[in-house]
């Protein structure tokens, strides 16, 4: 016999189909459960990075609003500054002049100088809010101011202009800060300058 032929013969001879079969076929399910395994855990890592994009973009979202909110109330805070510090400096330059026209004559006064140093005060926080504050409060700060530059004239009757501009002028800030408005600090400043 040959030696092919003996090997033919040793592998015809001696195959069991059936165990060939049942590792055929548990490679087959063996492979299966791989692929079923893989595409489980991708769909897992898919779900898993979607919901961590979720989550990152409401934590995102959160962090926005968050800051944004900080923001305004910073926002706020320095108008109701800028918006105080305004006024104080108005009614010490009304009442300066008050005072200069009353009791001084000459430019180089106590009284006088007191005066424009108020006023000089008063310009730069008024140009301040007109700058910086919304139109409709810059306007009233701009007309303010004219009203206070016609009272150091000395222009007769701009004395009930001024308190006039300074009523209206604290009203619109107080809307501007989404204050009520309180009649109280409305008298005060007409009572002040009266």
């Amino acid at each position: 016999m040959t030696p092919v032929a003996s090997v033919v013969q040793v592998i015809a001879s001696s195959t069991d189909w059936p165990a060939i079969a049942s590792s055929v076929a548990a490679g087959a399910v063996g492979l299966a459960g791989i692929f079923a395994t893989y595409t489980q855990s991708k769909r897992s890592q898919q779900a898993q990075s979607a919901d961590l994009r979720t989550t990152l973009d409401a934590t995102s979202k959160n962090l926005q609003t968050s800051i944004g909110a900080d923001n305004e109330r910073v926002e706020l805070a320095a108008r109701r500054r800028l918006y105080g510090h305004c006024m104080g400096a108005f009614v010490l330059a009304t009442d300066s002049a008050r005072i200069a026209k009353l009791h001084s004559k000459d430019p180089l006064d106590r009284f006088a100088v007191a005066h424009n140093e108020a006023l000089v005060s008063a310009l730069s926080v008024i140009y301040e809010v007109i700058l910086s504050a919304p139109a409709d409060v810059g306007n009233l700060a701009s007309a303010a101011l004219g009203s206070l530059m016609a009272l150091r004239a000395g222009v007769e009757g701009d004395d009930e202009k001024c308190v006039s501009a300074q009523v209206d002028l604290l009203a619109a800030m107080r809307q501007d800060l989404g204050e009520p408005l309180r009649l109280s600090a409305l008298n005060f400043l007409s009572k002040e300058n009266s």
